[in-house]
């Protein structure tokens, strides 16, 4: 399958594919996204496609998924020559029924205690993180990132063009396959931890939740090229994917709802993220890659300074050189192939 993104005839919501995802029939009965579904302003191709067990490439988008607690994901990649890689963009990864995704510059994309998302992004100059939607990201604010090969006092961008290629960490290069593997285990309601006051009560963050701190949970992406001269694998333990008793303890029995377990295949790849909030949260000519100036809080119902200064927090930093957007310079094009989803859950290296 291969996406062109920036199309020549301008972004689209839901670019063209070779071969596609049909709408009437194929492979996967594909449904093309609206000009709501997402407010990047780049290409996107998304859809969360249930995991049905069909093994004979009949399943369609209606089925009845087959959630298991513990599903592993791998897929190939090739991003082509000339790929531009700009600020980051997404890739697929393994969601609940109803997944978690998008930020809000106000905050009002309330996190649900049933829904998560785990993807992989890629970043400037083909830096590969994990971009985790789960209980311990703060409503309204983007996924929890965690960054291959990320050493302490690391900048946290890199400029497109401007890095060490001797420091030895993993980047994507175009015209190489690589297997991404994303596996996901599902962690237990009655084991997650809150943060709690001295008295011992729950503490809230600014949007009304519950601060969750872990859970037994865990996600692990492993990545390799083709050739098999590069190899890498990252694991993120104590993770709460779903917080069905959100602050309050648990009834007998535990809640343990199917639909929170791994559901679907979320099928996710296009460039950036939320390009309205950082231009709500950054005065766009006043700044520059060594100086970022704020903007004031704008006047949403029901935004407190507390929300805005936590959703914009991310967005205040240099290298993310304010007058630059996510989309790629250019047309850009990357190809997918060989999707397996398997039964069971991994750690382990290539």
């Amino acid at each position: 399958m291969r996406i062109v993104y920036r199309q020549p005839s301008g972004i689209l919501k839901q670019p063209a594919s070779n071969p596609v995802f049909a709408t009437t029939g194929g492979v996967i009965d594909w449904a093309a996204s609206d000009a709501t579904h997402t407010n990047t302003a780049t290409d996107v191709e998304q859809q969360n496609l249930p995991i049905d067990g069909k093994t004979d490439g009949t399943g369609t988008k209606t089925d009845t998924p087959v959630p298991s607690k513990a599903y592993t994901l791998t897929y190939n990649v090739y991003f082509e020559p000339g790929f531009d890689f700009a600020k980051g963009g997404k890739l697929p990864g393994l969601a609940s029924a109803a997944f978690d995704s998008g930020c809000t510059e106000d905050g009002n994309v309330k996190r649900a205690p049933t829904n998560w998302s785990e993807r992989v992004m890629w970043r400037e100059n083909g830096r590969l993180e994990i971009y985790s939607y789960d209980q311990s990201r703060p409503s309204g604010n983007c996924g929890i990132t965690v960054m291959v090969d990320a050493q302490p006092g690391d900048a946290p961008y890199e400029v497109p063009g401007v890095f060490n290629a001797a420091d030895g960490k993993f980047r994507f290069k175009t015209g190489v396959w690589y297997t991404i593997r994303l596996s996901v285990r599902m962690n237990d309601n009655n084991s997650v931890v809150y943060q709690r006051d001295a008295s011992g009560n729950v503490m809230l963050d600014p949007a009304g939740d519950p601060i969750v701190l872990s859970g037994n949970g865990e996600v692990s992406m492993a990545i390799e090229s083709a050739d098999a001269s590069v190899k890498r694998l990252i694991v993120l333990p104590n993770v709460a994917l779903r917080d069905e008793c959100y602050g309050k303890t648990c009834p007998s029995p535990v809640p343990d709802t199917k639909s929170t377990w791994v559901n679907d295949v979320f099928f996710s790849t296009f460039f950036g993220g939320n390009e309205t909030k950082r231009l709500t949260c950054v005065n766009q000519s006043a700044s520059s890659l060594t100086n970022v100036v704020p903007n004031p809080m704008p006047n949403y119902p029901g935004l407190t300074q507390p929300v805005f200064n936590q959703l914009c927090a991310s967005q205040l930093v240099p290298y993310i050189w304010p007058s630059l957007t996510w989309n790629p310079q250019t047309p850009t094009a990357a190809d997918f192939d060989n999707f397996v989803v398997q039964q069971g859950y991994t750690n382990a290296p290539f």
